[in-house]
């Protein structure tokens, strides 16, 4: 499921009352975001969050092979990266990717694929994030980072194929103007 939204349209809070009202505990969910600011606001929230780069022991913003290298070379092999990553979520019921936005396509891809291969049967993924905010940091004068682009395109291509449902969040709470949470909204969407 993606959760889309502008901030402020109450996405993680909605995260947290899920969590809070089916009883969920800390050792069934994992909260990944992309940043420290993006976990402690999840955390400020009463969530339990990890930085996706350090939940899949992924360094940088690499594209797919550097990062297959890396983990092949880190772990000995695939398989081997696998089992670990298998072991984490072994009691994982619920995977919440937040702030969506600021991943890059190549690191939504590893990360979608090591789930597929090691929890999906087991777990949900929701994903949450707005892609009129921030759009993530890629050098794309560096030659191993040319094709590496935005998460949005992985995230379209799955609402495509009818793989992923979209919940659209609109009303800002922030903001008592219902005008203005609709316009907002109708110009993220390009309505307007």
């Amino acid at each position: 499921v993606f959760l889309r939204g502008s901030g402020g349209t109450g996405k993680t809070f909605t995260v947290g009352k899920f969590i809070e009202s089916k009883n969920i505990s800390h050792n069934n969910y994992v909260f990944l975001g992309p940043t420290g600011k993006a976990v402690a606001v999840a955390e400020d929230k009463g969530l339990r969050g990890v930085i996706i780069h350090r939940f899949f022991g992924i360094q940088t913003n690499d594209n797919l092979q550097d990062i297959n290298e890396y983990l092949e070379q880190k772990h000995g092999s695939i398989k081997k990266y696998r089992n670990k990553i298998r072991k984490q979520l072994i009691d994982i019921k619920y995977i919440f990717i937040d702030e969506i936005s600021m991943v890059n396509s190549e690191l939504l891809e590893h990360a979608l694929i090591t789930l597929q291969v090691c929890a999906m049967e087991n777990a949900t993924v929701v994903i949450s994030g707005d892609y009129h905010q921030l759009p993530p940091i890629i050098d794309k004068t560096l030659p191993e980072y040319e094709n590496v682009g935005s998460s949005i395109d992985v995230i379209r291509d799955l609402i495509m194929a009818d793989a992923m449902g979209v919940v659209d969040f609109i009303t800002r709470y922030r903001s008592a103007d219902e005008n203005y949470n609709e316009f907002l909204h109708d110009t993220r969407l390009g309505i307007i």
